[in-house]
């Protein structure tokens, strides 16, 4: 990443570090963009690629803050199995950042609750008690050859989730595309999730 940057200046060349190395996580994916497209010469490319991000999500956010999806809740969760984590919660990673933090959904308040406690955006749950946080609706993150330990459980069938068809299932070949959190990946993760979304809501 750094030798991006190496040849636009001493100044541009501190900026970088400081983001990579230290500074990621403080700055928005829209104005780290905005910055790497301005320092590479890309800048028009770069803005680009944000306004069509932005407006992606302002329809996503319209669609789901109103009809069928308004106030609902939403958890991104995956089977490791019993003897391994569980299943564990993801906030940030996953999706987890274009959800909460870009389109503003809510998390159920058992899982806000153990995030704020805890300060874990990622941790197990237990097989016992991980039907608590799911939420209305939940993105099912699969792995590639493995069955879900946990949907061949007798409690899988009884959570409200999964007798109203609100599972997202994300087949293990697209989970990379759910990892990161830049404006190319949230952007599809976009098209993804609402077209997911939109499916369920046709079926009712």
């Amino acid at each position: 990443m750094y030798s991006c940057c190496r040849h636009v200046g001493n100044r541009r060349l501190w900026e970088c570090k400081y983001i990579f190395k230290g500074g990621i996580h403080r700055i928005s994916s829209t104005e780290r963009l905005s910055f790497l497209g301005e320092a590479t010469g890309h800048e028009a490319e770069a803005q680009e690629a944000i306004a069509a991000f932005e407006k992606k999500l302002e329809q996503a956010k319209e669609k789901l803050n109103s009809g069928i999806f308004k106030e609902k809740t939403f958890s991104i969760l995956q089977d490791w199995g019993r003897e391994s984590y569980g299943v564990m919660y993801e906030t940030g990673s996953r999706g987890g950042t274009l959800l909460y933090e870009y389109i503003g959904l809510n998390m159920p308040d058992k899982l806000k609750q153990l995030v704020q406690q805890s300060n874990k955006g990622r941790d197990s749950l237990s097989y016992e008690v991980a039907s608590e946080y799911f939420g209305d609706y939940v993105l099912w993150f699969l792995k590639d050859d493995y069955q879900s330990e946990y949907a061949k459980t007798v409690i899988w069938n009884t959570i409200p989730a999964v007798k109203n068809g609100h599972i997202i299932e994300i087949p293990g070949e697209y989970v990379g595309l759910f990892f990161y959190s830049d404006v190319a990946s949230m952007t599809a993760q976009l098209d993804y999730i609402v077209d997911q979304l939109i499916a369920l809501e046709q079926k009712k």
